[in-house]
């Protein structure tokens, strides 16, 4: 499943992904949070095409095109 939102240019993108509805029961302590801004997601959950779970398509939009390309590429290494 796809769904689309606006980028810089007013343009539609594509995102690849799909809604999940967390099937939980109400005491169950497991809690699943926005990769992107750490919101806790009490039902729908949006899962991309690579695993990321997200609150939305726009945090998945922001994770693509600000935070990947500025954090997700560095490695570190321990000397």
């Amino acid at each position: 499943m796809t769904s689309s939102s606006m980028d810089d240019r007013g343009e539609r993108q594509a995102h690849e992904g799909r809604w999940e509805q967390l099937n939980r029961s109400w005491w169950d302590p497991r809690v699943v949070n926005c990769e992107m801004c750490g919101q806790m997601i009490p039902r729908d959950v949006w899962k991309s095409a690579d695993g990321h779970s997200f609150c939305s398509v726009e945090c998945d939009d922001l994770y693509r095109s600000y935070w990947l390309p500025r954090y997700g590429g560095k490695t570190t290494t321990h000397d």
